[in-house]
């Protein structure tokens, strides 16, 4: 055997190497240190997990909102929250006899928005905005997954393409 490499292995390469007349022979036995098929396994499946995370993740909203029904508001932007995989918009509504009421407007994620134009300096605390979209389906939910959403001072118009 060759010299030992210092904190790595303790055979050089050539001593892997058995050279004869009739075949060339390898040898691949396992060393202290290496990855052995139990540990490949472990690594394989905790890469399987994170990645299934990942995905799940994502999730459909259809089952927290009527899609046979569709309401209209009209109301004045308090919040506005970009990010993946669902946006947020938290809009002020007056009504004449309850006062004002705060609904949760769910959209697309950031970077659909961005796509079309949206980003984080479109909406400004009071702008005046209308949105048509379908209801939770808590008779009290005060949320909306929008499927329209217009800002009459400019005409800005978005409107959500039904891919969920």
């Amino acid at each position: 055997m060759g010299p030992a490499k210092a904190g790595h292995y303790d055979r050089t390469p050539e001593d892997f190497l058995n050279y004869s007349q009739e075949s060339l022979q390898i040898d691949v036995t396992p060393r202290s240190g290496n990855l052995d098929a139990p540990m490949l396994f472990r690594s394989a499946a905790l890469i399987v997990l994170v990645v299934a995370m990942r995905l799940s993740a994502h999730h459909d909203p259809r089952p927290a909102y009527n899609e046979r029904e569709s309401r209209t508001i009209d109301g004045s932007v308090v919040s506005v929250t970009l990010r993946n995989p669902h946006s947020f918009m938290q809009v002020a509504v007056k009504a004449p006899r309850r006062g004002e009421t705060h609904y949760r407007i769910e959209w697309s994620g950031i970077d659909d928005l961005r796509r079309a134009g949206i980003s984080a300096d479109t909406f400004r605390s009071g702008d005046r905005v209308v949105i048509t979209g379908q209801p939770g389906l808590g008779t009290s939910d005060r949320r909306l997954r929008v499927t329209r959403l217009t800002r009459p001072k400019d005409g800005l118009v978005w409107a959500q393409p039904m891919t969920y």
